[in-house]
């Protein structure tokens, strides 16, 4: 827990001297905002990259963390072995799933989408899966939001 909240808070601190600005109403749009990390970039350290890592292991927490819950409420095991194995894989595959995710909000038509929601069409893309079916109800939810 001390690590997430020293990671937090040395995110929050790089994003609070950076030359993002959240009052401006573009950087709430969840692809405009991806694709802005680039800017915090500079000749000595790739920053973007490892806020970019930062939110995929979050996502990859938090699959971990249900799988917890579930083995502690004992829910099905088929549903437990399914998260178990999206901890896994998102451990594993970081970087191909930040390249996927920058390759689809590079689509303007993908920019409302949310982070987490883009994560999972990511890994299922490189899991083999054709994405373009969840891609599209995607897009709708995310203007219906």
């Amino acid at each position: 827990m001390k690590k997430i909240s020293i990671i937090f808070i040395i995110v929050i601190c790089l994003l609070t001297f950076t030359r993002i600005s959240y009052s401006e109403e573009e950087y709430k749009i969840p692809g405009v905002f991806w694709n802005s990390l680039i800017e915090l970039d500079n000749d000595d350290y790739e920053i973007s990259s490892f806020i970019k890592e930062i939110f995929i292991r979050g996502v990859g927490a938090g699959v971990s963390l249900s799988f917890s819950l579930l083995i502690i409420f004992d829910l099905n095991e088929e549903v437990r072995d399914l998260l178990k194995d999206w901890n896994i894989f998102i451990d594993k595959n970081a970087d191909a799933i930040i390249g996927v995710m920058d390759s689809l909000y590079s689509d303007p038509a993908n920019k409302h989408i949310k982070m987490t929601m883009i994560c999972f069409l990511a890994c299922e893309e490189l899991i083999g899966f054709d994405i373009k079916p969840l891609l599209r109800r995607a897009r709708i939810q995310a203007l219906q939001d």
